[in-house]
């Protein structure tokens, strides 16, 4: 499901992410930016003042949270994030994996959040006899 929503992202854009991030996560980052020219910068996103060196009305194309993160459970203010992002940097999207959480106990879009994704392989499923990832969006552009 990443991967897919990392696509939105051209050369020469910039992600900002977490620093507790799960590994996959971490080596798909560091894909976008050797084979692509996509710079990640990785903040504590438990202080939504962190993000703002790296904010940038046009390069910053994607905030990739994880709240709670894994494997640290560290607790991002998506409200907080999304409304300074969204203010300063109409392009960019808040992304947050969602997985830890599942749409049962926190729903992000309702945040301010415009993607949010889920492994469906961990707790959607629970027993990884499936493989999936799952990706919800509240805007019809972004969808397409």
């Amino acid at each position: 499901a990443l991967d897919v929503v990392a696509r939105l992202v051209k050369t020469g854009e910039e992600i900002i992410a977490g620093d507790d991030l799960y590994g996959g996560t971490n080596r798909l980052l560091a894909f976008l930016n050797k084979s692509f020219d996509i710079k990640s910068h990785h903040v504590d996103t438990t202080n939504p003042d962190s993000l703002l060196p790296y904010l940038h009305p046009t390069r910053t194309r994607l905030i990739l949270l994880e709240s709670p993160t894994n494997p640290l459970i560290k607790i991002s203010d998506i409200p907080k994030i999304a409304s300074i992002v969204h203010e300063r940097c109409p392009n960019a999207l808040i992304v947050v994996d969602n997985t830890m959480m599942s749409p049962y106990l926190q729903r992000p879009l309702e945040f301010g959040a415009d993607i949010v994704i889920h492994s469906g392989t961990k707790y959607l499923s629970g027993h990884h006899d499936l493989m999936a990832g799952i990706i919800g969006v509240k805007d019809e552009v972004v969808a397409e």
